[in-house]
């Protein structure tokens, strides 16, 4: 089970979180005003949110869909209390709309930190590849939201001799979407600039990571909605789909230290579109 104190983010939404913060640092942004970095940095460092953040309970629902895998779906519900729950705070509610094996509950793993949590914080060093900073772009300005774009730097070379030449074909951008009015993030995403070989049997024609976030009632202030990953392409005459997604809702910052009764009401679950 998960470590309350050792939150972990999946992968791409750890690097994703460093650059980020690397490029807040820079020390030229060739593309972007004064006024328009202040609100990049800004985004940053707004906390409005995440005061105390980590005893605030909430739902969150994780979906998969690979048609390699027999074309498998899956669904699973779990609830995160770190008060009711201190010692062991997940308890999966539902797998595929079935009532979880104890197997299912006990092998349960989040790899998601807590959606409330400031995301942004810690120190960092200045970036070694300031060359991406220079890169740097406003492309949007529409009913509040400044829409941020910057070309992602080049992956190393992958140690198999398979896959050499693929770190020049695989190239990334960034969106990073801001409520300006209120300096807070709304998105961030990071995608395939175009489609690339591995091989010359294997096509990858998109790679897609989003997060989301949006303001909570419950919460006060902005939280993360939704983690997405999607893959598409095709291995010989097979086409390849991949997605994951996860949600974060039902969100309980109150004092229910002593409220022995409290119990989770989950609503009827629809299955997740492709």
């Amino acid at each position: 089970m998960q470590n309350l104190n050792k939150s972990r983010y999946p992968t791409f939404v750890a690097n994703l979180i460093v650059l980020l913060l690397l490029l807040t640092s820079a020390s030229v942004v060739a593309k972007i005003s004064d006024t328009e970095l202040a609100v990049l940095k800004s985004a940053f460092e707004n906390k409005e949110s995440q005061e105390d953040g980590e005893r605030c309970a909430y739902t969150q629902t994780e979906y998969s869909y690979s048609n390699f895998d027999k074309g498998s779906k899956k669904t699973t519900v779990a609830r995160f209390d770190p008060v009711l729950r201190p010692e062991s705070p997940w308890e999966v509610v539902s797998v595929n709309d079935q009532t979880p094996t104890p197997e299912e509950s006990m092998n349960f793993q989040s790899d998601s930190g807590h959606p409330v949590v400031n995301l942004m914080g810690g120190e960092f060093n200045k970036p070694a590849f300031e060359e991406i900073f220079e890169e740097v772009k406003i492309i949007s300005k529409e009913d509040g939201i400044w829409t941020f774009e910057t070309p992602m730097p080049a992956m190393p070379e992958p140690p198999d001799e398979n896959l050499k030449g693929m770190a020049k074909k695989f190239k990334m951008k960034m969106h990073i979407e801001i409520h300006e009015p209120t300096a807070t993030f709304r998105a961030i995403k990071v995608s395939l600039i175009k489609p690339f070989r591995i091989w010359v049997v294997v096509r990858i024609s998109k790679v897609e990571f989003t997060v989301t976030f949006g303001s909570d009632p419950n919460v006060k202030g902005t939280v993360m909605k939704e983690m997405k990953m999607e893959m598409n392409g095709r291995a010989a005459w097979k086409k390849m789909i991949q997605e994951q997604r996860t949600t974060f809702s039902d969100f309980d910052c109150s004092d229910r230290s002593s409220d022995s009764s409290n119990q989770i009401q989950m609503t009827e679950l629809n299955e997740l579109p492709l």
